[in-house]
This record gives C-alpha cells, structure tokens and sequence, in this order.
C-alpha cells in the first residue's frame, strides 16, 4: 500500500504506533497527525486511512470529497453514526484487511447539511419519533403511544420555507422536518418511505405537519394494528430531490447525526458519488427498482395563508378549519339561513306532493317530496349558529324553519279538508308512532348534513340525506290531524318532527365542531339545552321503541305455532284498546266457534292480556 497515508489525532498516536500499524504489516502506511493536515497538500489518486473520532471525520470528508481522493475508515471509539452508516466491520483487524485486499474503489454518495456530513438524519424543530417497537408486548406498546401522546400537549407549528429550485418553493409550517439520504438511516423514515436506496443521488424529506392530535392518534393506531410499514400519512409532507434550502424566521434546533446546532438557514444536499471508499461497504448495494426522479407530495401540508391558522399556536387535540374553508361554508350557511321567495315556493309544493302521497298510500311520491324540501339548509345554518354564537344565524335559522313548518302544516290541513277521504293510510300510520329508531335516524343525518355541507367533494349527498331524515312526511300528517282534528295523529307526527329537527341541530352542531368550525366552550350552553330537549323526547320514542320490540316479540312466539290442530299464519298486532291480533288459521277442517274461543284462550295465557282476536280460516287438504 505504498503512497497510503493514516490520519489520526495526537491523543491516539501512542495506539495508532503500538497497535495499528503492527496490522498492516509489509503494507505499512505514512502517519499523518490531523493536526497538522492543513499543511499538507492533497492530490488527485492519494489515499488516505482515517483513524478519527466523529468531530475529526466531519471536518476531514468535506475537504477530502472534493478531489478525487481514495479514503478508508477504521473504527474509532469516538467515531459516531459513520461505521455504523456506511456499514463498516467494528473489528479494526477486518477493516485493515478489507482495505489491503480491495483493488477497487466503492463508491458512495456523500449527504450535507450546511457543509457538515450527515451520516444518519438531519432533524429540524419539534420532530415527534412515531416509531413503535414491535419486539414488545401490546401492553408495553400502548404506554408508548400514550407517553407520545402526551408530549403534543404544548407543541407547536414553526414556519418554514423550503427552496428546491426557483419554481419550487413552499412556505409552510410544521412541527419539525426529517431528511435523510436513504430510509434506514432513522427510526421515522425507515417505515414510511419506499422509494429509497443508497447511492441514487437524492435525499428525502419529510415535512411533519399534523394539524390537530386525533390525526397523530388515528396514525399510531394504525402502527400499532397495521404492523411496521404503512402508507405515508396525509399530514406528513414528502419531497425527494438532490438539494433544498430551509429557511426560517428565526434559530431552529437542528439535530445532525443526535448532536444539536442552531440556524436560520439550511442547505441540505448530496453529492453523488463522492466519497472513494477503499473497502466494501453495504451501500454499495443500489435499489434497481427505484424511482430515480424528483417527488413532491405537499398537497395535503399548510402551504401559503393557510399556514397561519397553525404557526406558533399549540397543536389542538380536534381539527381545526382554515380561515378559508370557513369563510366559504359560512357564507353559503348564512345565504340557506335567509328566508326567500325560491324557500317558501319549494316548501309549499313539497308539503303539496307529501300530502297527496300520503293520501296515495305513494312511497316514490314521497321520496319526491323530500327531494324537494329546502328544510334542510336552514336547520344546518341553525347548528352553525348555534355553535359559534352566532345571534343573526341563529334568528335567521329559527325564523326561516319556524316559516316553512307554518306553512307547511297550513297546505297539509288544507289539503286534507278538501279532499273527500278520511282514511288513515299506511303511510301516514308510519309517522304517526315514531320511536328511538326515528331518532338514530336523526343523529346520523345531522352528521351526514354537516359533513356533507363542509366538504364540497360529497354536497352531491345532500338530497340522500333528505331521504333519509324524511322532515316533510311528519309534517304533513301533523297538518292532515289539525284538518281532521285528529289531535293523536298531530302529536305523533309532531313529536317525529321535532325529534328529527333536534336530532339534526344537536348532531349537526357537534360534527361542525369535530370538523374544527367552532370552539366547544362556546358551544357547550347550546349543545346542553339540545341534549336536555333531545332527552324528553327520548322518553315518549323509548316507551315507543319497547312497544314495538314487544310487538315484535309476540309475532315471533305466535306465528307458525299449533293449537288445538291449528297453525297461526300471517300475524299481526294493531295497539287498540283492546290489543287486536288478526291472523290466519290453517287446518284441516272449518273450525266451529267453540274451536276458535279455545285457541283465543290459549292466546290470551301468552299475551297475559284479554285481546280481540281477528281470525282468516284456511283449510289444509291432503290428494291421495
């Protein structure tokens, strides 16, 4: 190994003559000390054997690097992340072997934050590890995600801007950036990133910008569920390019290889190819599958005004919506809030077309009718208003809804007076005994109507969530007992309407806070009166639900049963006064009325109750 110089620090010499030198044997190498390495000069072809600790390595690879310099490494107790990261042997006996024995050169990029070699990762601010060890019980992993969990209780977006060229440049905020030069150099990358390998030239950044804690949550449960390698998640930024600029308005803390620095500006790039290595190393092996063109994924981060909603401010635990997205839905709330001509024209034709479906016993004509209501837009208005305080929204809602349901009742018990037929249909019978069914079913529309009206991508859902609250159907039979003075059906129908009216406002209002429109402080009096209102109206639909379960439960026992040589088919119960059950009795012969008094007896032992037995005779014959 003739022109092959060791580099070493004076505090190592003693080692480096008694210990080192020994091993090379017949090839024994010049001794440098690295103090005194400005005063030699460097040629293209010399070749240099680095016995140094981490802060010499730094400081020799740069200067090194930028000439076509062959370099080995020993290991150094002091040596840091670089044997480690160039995957270099720890026995020092194996490493001088590897270099005496290799005849060509391995050559390796070399990563740079601000001139300083990056070995594994560069980490800049608040960088929060989501790395789960799986080698642990599921015990021992969920107190991890729960001390994690805890520590974004006060951390913070910073500002950056991040310069790739002069038409890509991003200013956005995060909780803190990680770059690395391939993925197993850190414990964040290394399951997150895919299209990666030593040596193509690239480095990898990843921009953590969650914007509230769930989105952190929901991302550890699927590490903990889904196994190690997953899907890069919406609120982590990704850019993969050969150098970038991160600018700051202020110091950052900057974490190069686990030792901490301060500075406003940050220049990240590699240099392909640079580093001659005189011995094997595992990252000569290159990815042939590897993508080796620049990739920016940034849609989903705060980029312009958006982040200012976030920068400086403690991370919130629920979503919080941007300034833009609000003033958007607000402004189409506050339009649907106002009572206008178009309203009062759509309400009245939709009562007008419920009514005469109901009389029709016409369930499509129905679904007509909801298509139509404009109900909804004022009562999503109402829940806005009731969340953020809103007193004009709220006035404006309450009057716009309280409008329509006048209306609307005032054409149904018209229309019910004019027309000739007092015959309580189907249809109208279905709204008159509503129950918790009824009320789930409003829960989930106010959430579906929120939602649907803050996220532009799913509004065309809109007229389905009509369908399914179904506001103008009870309506309408309210007005049709007000014309018939049918006091019974008007309270049913009513209490189903004003089940769906508070389940919508309260359920609406609490997914708008979810989705981040409003703060709960403010809203916590509203959603208290809301949920007092919705649990009155629990007690009537509750006892209406146990009815129905119970109704249920006795057509289960009595159909398809024997007695006295009968079977009972076709079972069904009506609530009169008393309980009324109409069935078919199947048998061989016509029964007698003695027969039938019989099989009512039995009856009345399984209800536990005098009832008025309604009876259909089916005779059973046998062909020979």
């Amino acid at each position: 190994m003739r022109n092959s110089t060791i580099i070493f620090s004076e505090s190592d010499e003693e080692e480096v003559v008694n210990k080192i030198i020994p091993l090379f044997e017949t090839a024994e190498p010049s001794m440098l000390l690295f103090e005194s390495i400005d005063d030699i000069d460097t040629n293209d072809g010399d070749k240099f054997i680095l016995y140094l600790s981490e802060d010499n390595i730094n400081i020799v690879i740069p200067a090194i690097a930028e000439k076509d310099i062959k370099i080995g490494l020993l290991p150094h107790p002091e040596m840091g992340p670089v044997n480690k990261a160039l995957a270099i042997s720890e026995d020092i006996e194996e490493c001088i072997k590897d270099i005496i024995n290799t005849d060509n050169e391995h050559e390796v990029d070399l990563f740079l934050c601000n001139q300083i070699p990056v070995f594994q990762s560069v980490n800049i601010g608040e960088v929060f590890t989501i790395d789960i060890d799986y080698r642990k019980n599921f015990i021992f992993q969920t107190y991890s995600i729960l001390k994690k969990l805890w520590q974004l209780k006060s951390v913070r977006h910073l500002p950056f801007k991040i310069i790739v060229d002069e038409e890509k440049q991003y200013s956005t905020s995060a909780l803190g950036l990680v770059s690395v030069e391939y993925a197993q150099a850190s414990i964040i990358t290394k399951n997150l990133i895919s299209d990666t390998a030593t040596n193509d030239g690239k480095l990898h950044l990843l921009i953590l910008s969650p914007l509230h804690v769930v989105q952190v949550i929901k991302f550890l449960l699927n590490s903990l569920i889904k196994g190690k390698h997953q899907k890069l998640p919406d609120f982590i930024g990704y850019i993969k390019c050969d150098s970038l600029t991160i600018i700051n308005e202020r110091e950052a803390e900057l974490t190069i290889d686990g030792r901490s620095r301060r500075f406003k500006e940050i220049e990240l790039k590699v240099l392909p190819k640079r580093l001659h290595l005189m011995q094997p190393s595992l990252t000569d092996m290159e990815s042939e599958h590897t993508n080796g063109d620049d990739s920016f994924r940034v849609q989903n981060i705060p980029l312009g005004n958006k982040r200012v909603d976030f920068v400086d401010r403690v991370l919130p635990w629920l979503p919080k919506a941007s300034t833009e997205d609000f003033k958007e839905l607000f402004s189409v709330l506050r339009q649907n809030s106002e009572n206008s001509n178009a309203y009062m024209v759509m309400m009245g034709m939709s009562t007008i077309i419920a009514t005469l479906g109901l009389f029709a016993n016409s369930t499509p004509v129905i679904i007509g009718a909801m298509i139509l209501a404009p109900l909804m837009g004022p009562l999503v208005s109402f829940s806005m208003g009731m969340i953020r305080s809103d007193a004009k929204m709220l006035s404006s809602s309450i009057k716009t809804v309280a409008i329509g349901t006048v209306l609307s009742m005032i054409l149904a018990a018209f229309v019910g007076i004019i027309l000739p037929t007092r015959l309580i249909t189907a249809e109208m019978e279905m709204r008159m005994a509503p129950n918790l069914l009824d009320l789930g079913i409003a829960v989930a529309s106010g959430i579906a109507a929120a939602y649907a009206h803050a996220k532009e991508e799913v509004a065309k859902t809109l007229a389905g969530v009509a369908i399914a609250v179904a506001l103008i159907p009870p309506l309408a039979v309210a007005g049709i007992g007000i014309g018939w003075l049918n006091w019974e059906m008007f309270i049913g129908a009513s209490i189903l309407y004003i089940t769906n009216l508070t389940g919508i406002i309260l359920f609406g209002g609490i997914s708008f806070i979810l989705l981040g429109f409003g703060p709960f402080r403010r809203a916590r009096k509203s959603l208290l009166r809301s949920i007092i209102m919705l649990f009155i109206l629990s007690i009537p639909l509750g006892f209406s639900y146990f009815s129905v379960v119970k109704e249920a439960k006795l057509i289960r026992t009595l159909e398809g049963m024997v007695i006295e040589n009968s079977t009972l088919r076709n079972v069904s119960v009506r609530k009169d006064k008393p309980l009324t059950i109409s069935l078919s009795l199947l048998s061989e012969k016509i029964l007698n009325e003695e027969e039938i008094k019989s099989i009512k007896v039995k009856i009345d032992s399984i209800v536990d109750e005098k009832i008025l037995l309604e009876v259909d005779q089916s005779i059973k014959i046998k062909l020979e």
